[in-house]
């Protein structure tokens, strides 16, 4: 990479196969625009997932507390301020690692399944639609994840209108599906599909890659550098896409998939890093979608300001009707801030913007109404999470 200084501090940089934003900044760095407003919760508050869990059509939080084995769930009322729901928290199991939010029952109300941590089971809770959560019957549920689960993710796999969930065994580098059942919850055991390097911490993403209206997985690896994707046949049977893994430069801890130029098909969003101790592939692939269901040929690769990118959100923070897209940056407690537009990515002059210790878990959406997304993050270390409630022009 070479960096370029030129007067009134501004700095170009510019890297083989890299598309680098300039940033030029006064002596004095820019106020964000967001506002923060931390709320605590258990111990060790890692994954985070906003959904309406007492259909007021209000964006409501669910933090997992790794620490303390257990969740947070927190309603808004409206204004993107959170209390804590009756009876909250709720045993989560050992270790709830990631979250799953579905309606698995039916019943119009959503419910949460846990992704658990040096266990043989996941954990599935059913919700009451008022922000309350129970085991469901038949939970915790079996599972033959090696050495154990890291990510959870849903859909309905088999077509037969109830959602199944995916589920990680990177050890032996599968994944498995629990169809769901509705006189026993899920079957077990579950399918195990190999779906190439895994390698640790592995998170799933849903969606219909391949435009045929069948769900298709996505699955971040981050000891393998890449992200496979496992198509569907709707059926409940998995292969490989032909272009399957996709193989990237650093660690990948997350990914998304959202339309960012406007050409009504996914892009693939990849965040990547070297590691705790350097910076040197740290960085933001991005692959166009096809009309042909797949990626184009050929990628852009972003750098910018913030170390470890351990996840990804994407939204409208600033009503310009453009996705932007957020980074959370774990090594120095950031979230940057990238910004659409017709002419493409470019970085916030007030990026990056500081959150809590050790972040790991954020998510996406309009907390209090105003059309603007709004982030929220969680501080690990600090046994908080963090609301940002964004006024970006």
């Amino acid at each position: 990479m070479l960096f370029v200084k030129f007067p009134n501090n501004c700095l170009l940089l510019f890297g083989f196969g890299l598309v680098a934003f300039s940033s030029c900044y006064s002596q004095k760095e820019p106020k964000h625009c967001f506002s923060i407003v931390k709320y605590q919760v258990g111990n060790g508050p890692e994954s985070i997932k906003i959904a309406d869990l007492n259909n007021d059509r209000y964006p409501d939080l669910i933090v997992a507390n790794i620490e303390s084995n257990n969740l947070s769930v927190l309603l808004n009322d409206g204004t993107g301020n959170f209390s804590e729901a009756d009876d909250s928290p709720f045993f989560a199991g050992n270790v709830p690692q990631d979250i799953s939010v579905g309606d698995f029952n039916d019943d119009k109300k959503l419910d949460l399944a846990l992704a658990n941590h040096e266990v043989d089971y996941i954990t599935v809770l059913e919700g009451d639609g008022q922000g309350r959560f129970k085991p469901k019957l038949g939970s915790p549920f079996s599972v033959q994840s090696k050495p154990h689960v890291h990510g959870i993710a849903n859909g309905d796999f088999n077509t037969d209108g109830l959602l199944d969930l995916v589920l990680d065994s990177w050890e032996d580098n599968k994944m498995e599906i629990l169809f769901g059942d509705r006189e026993e919850g899920f079957i077990t055991p579950g399918s195990l599909f190999i779906v190439g390097p895994i390698m640790t911490i592995p998170r799933f993403l849903v969606k219909d890659i391949n435009h045929d209206e069948k769900p298709d997985v996505a699955i971040s690896s981050q000891g393998g550098k890449s992200v496979n994707i496992m198509l569907g046949d709707g059926s409940g049977d998995f292969t490989p896409a032909p272009y399957s893994p996709i193989s990237v430069a650093g660690h990948v801890y997350a990914m998304a998939m959202n339309d960012i130029n406007k050409d009504d098909l996914p892009d693939l969003l990849i965040p990547h890093t070297s590691g705790q101790d350097s910076t040197a592939t740290d960085g933001l692939t991005i692959l166009k979608g096809s009309e042909d269901g797949g990626f184009r040929k050929g990628t852009d690769t972003y750098s910018f300001n913030g170390r470890f990118p351990v996840n990804i959100g994407v939204g409208d923070v600033n009503a310009d009707t453009w996705q932007d897209i957020i980074l959370l940056n774990q090594k120095d407690h950031s979230i940057t801030v990238l910004l659409g537009s017709k002419q493409g990515l470019s970085e916030a002059l007030y990026s990056p913007v500081s959150v809590g210790r050790q972040p790991f878990g954020m998510d996406i959406s309009d907390l209090n109404q105003d059309g603007r997304a709004d982030v929220v993050v969680s501080s690990t270390i600090d046994n908080e999470f963090l609301v940002l409630l964004s006024s970006c022009r």
